[in-house]
């Protein structure tokens, strides 16, 4: 149970990307959230990810 003489709510405003998302490059030079959004399919069929870490 909750004491508190109000609820209270806090939120972080969100965070924008600087540049949208590129999934498809030539260079392959992918940002981080581009390349866990592309590994995500591969990802879900491994035993282990990411890399070097242990499955639950």
């Amino acid at each position: 149970m909750n004491d508190a003489p109000a609820e209270r709510f806090m939120a972080q405003p969100p965070l924008y990307p600087a540049v949208e998302c590129e999934l498809e490059r030539a260079d392959g030079g992918y940002s981080p959230v581009e390349f866990a959004i592309r590994a995500g399919p591969q990802a879900a069929a491994t035993a282990a990810w990411p890399p070097g870490v242990a499955s639950r």
